[in-house]
């Protein structure tokens, strides 16, 4: 037996969290560990993030880190991108569409240029 009059052999670190089960759950098994035990701090910041990401929708997540940190909100990147997952906003940057491409005297040209065997441009 221990000083503490327990028939448990181990080191008091080690069996603290058998212990601390035994009162409200009547047995000895450890706790359940992993998982998501801090998404509630940044989902708490939601109005906020969404605000500065609509402001700046080609902020990059080191950015939006540094801009709520002047706010008080400490964070870091791959908690932002956990949370624009969890609500289903992707931020893949998108081609621009290049204004020539809606020019059709250009768009013939390329046409023409498919068009002909070795691929040279007729202007």
């Amino acid at each position: 037996m221990s000083s503490g009059g327990s028939p448990v052999r181990c080191q008091r670190v080690q069996c603290q969290p058998l212990v601390g089960t035994v009162p409200q759950e009547g047995q000895f098994a450890p706790k359940l560990s992993g998982g998501d035990h801090a998404s509630h701090w940044i989902e708490a910041q939601a109005e906020l993030i969404l605000a500065t990401y609509e402001a700046r929708p080609a902020i990059f997540l080191h950015e939006l880190r540094d801009a709520l940190a002047e706010h008080g909100v400490q964070t870091s990147t791959s908690s932002l991108s956990r949370f624009f997952a969890r609500h289903g906003i992707t931020r893949k940057k998108r081609a621009i569409h290049a204004a020539e491409q809606a020019r059709e005297d250009l768009r013939a040209v390329v046409r023409s240029a498919f068009s002909t065997p070795n691929g040279a441009l007729s202007v």
